[in-house]
């Protein structure tokens, strides 16, 4: 059975902090239906999806988005997200958050999108935990809230995501929101630049050649 958690792919998008766009769903789609990932059959899949079973129904829902195994139906892939969504399941939560933020298949819903994101963060989704904290910094989608981004930044970062590191680094380094702490904001920056971020590889760079760093 495939744990969309536990794919390359899914953990390689948290390992890197690739912001969701419009084909995230596709490249997870790429590497998520290999045979080596998943044991059921296409038939057996939406057999179990029926029977409301979540991960099935998460896995069919990505089926419809990219036309695999059943015909590309965008409508029907919003229904089964929602269904396995509507069980708590952390990666439809995050998965149906994207869609409303970005508009695949349906207006573009920030507020929904934002109390998606809400409900994965609180299962622990890190990315979800991110781009929460970058809804709560513009107040898209929320009532903005710097204070409240920072805290979801911190949660993100703390985790590993390389970009809440990289963002809450510069935050630090500029004083942005939080009190001025060069130390601490370069030391965020090194951690996400270790990590292959090229934002971060670019300001400790500039901020090297500025010597802020005393």
């Amino acid at each position: 059975r495939v744990n969309f958690q536990n794919t390359k792919l899914f953990r390689f998008s948290h390992f890197l902090g690739i912001r969701v766009h419009k084909y995230f769903l596709i490249f997870l789609i790429f590497l998520s239906f290999s045979s080596s990932l998943y044991a059921f059959s296409d038939a057996e899949i939406i057999e179990r999806a029926k029977q409301g079973y979540a991960e099935e129904q998460l896995t069919l829902a990505v089926m419809y988005t990219e036309g695999v195994g059943v015909q590309k139906n965008m409508a029907e892939a919003i229904k089964w997200f929602e269904k396995a969504a509507n069980q708590e399941n952390t990666d439809a939560l995050f998965m149906l958050g994207a869609i409303y933020q970005n508009g695949m298949g349906v207006s573009v819903n920030l507020n929904k999108a934002a109390n998606l994101y809400q409900k994965a963060s609180n299962k622990g989704d890190i990315v979800a935990t991110r781009e929460l904290a970058t809804m709560y910094l513009s107040g898209n989608g929320v009532v903005k809230n710097p204070a409240k981004a920072v805290s979801l930044f911190t949660q993100a970062a703390n985790k590993g995501d390389i970009t809440a590191q990289t963002k809450l680094g510069l935050m630090y380094v500029r004083g942005i929101f939080v009190k001025k702490d060069i130390t601490k904001g370069m030391s965020l920056l090194r951690s996400s630049a270790l990590k292959g971020d090229k934002d971060a590889l670019y300001f400790i760079e500039k901020y090297n050649k500025e010597n802020i760093v005393k």
